[in-house]
């Protein structure tokens, strides 16, 4: 991939990270907590004055060896001439456990930071999915999109807007 496809794909994460909404920014931050708690009623939601942090640990078997993880959210949220503007981001924390260590379920020592895309964190199609469901809260329509609508069947491939399926437990 050359320097100028980089550029465009950075800018796309970019645009797609940001958007401006009507609303106080406590209501906004409300949303965004009522949104990752959609995705997963697991997520432990912490409100900031800037905003929002929120973080689920999963584990999914892999046949002899079993890789735990932790989904870590940002939601920034600052205040503009009538709205907020809200910035969000998420990462995967994970590590690969083999069969003599699977009897410890503290797996702190072994995790490495691994982004999912390939840029780091979200892709822009989560942000845009993310975004939606923010709109829709604020908007007083719900939730908005499941992953079904946004992705269809491709929905596995975008695993921390949409619970991974298979073989994987959250906790």
């Amino acid at each position: 991939m050359d320097l100028a496809s980089q550029q465009t794909m950075l800018d796309a994460k970019r645009s797609a990270s940001a958007r401006v909404y009507r609303g106080a920014p406590d209501d906004v931050r409300l949303a965004a907590s009522q949104v990752l708690a959609g995705i997963d009623r697991k997520f432990q939601i912490a409100l900031t004055e800037t905003g929002l942090s929120a973080a689920r640990g999963w584990s999914s078997y892999m046949g002899f060896s079993n890789v735990v993880g932790t989904d870590l959210w940002v939601v920034r949220i600052e205040p503009v001439s009538g709205g907020a503007e809200v910035f969000v981001n998420a990462v995967t924390r994970s590590g690969n456990r083999g069969p003599l260590e699977m009897a410890s379920p503290d797996a702190s020592g072994l995790l490495t930071d691994i982004p999912l895309a390939s840029q780091g964190g979200l892709t822009p199609e989560e942000m845009e999915l993310f975004h939606r469901r923010l709109e829709a809260r604020l908007s007083g329509k719900g939730a908005g999109p499941t992953c079904e609508e946004a992705f269809g069947r491709d929905k596995q491939r975008f695993p921390l807007t949409c619970n991974r399926g298979g073989l994987t437990a959250y906790f």
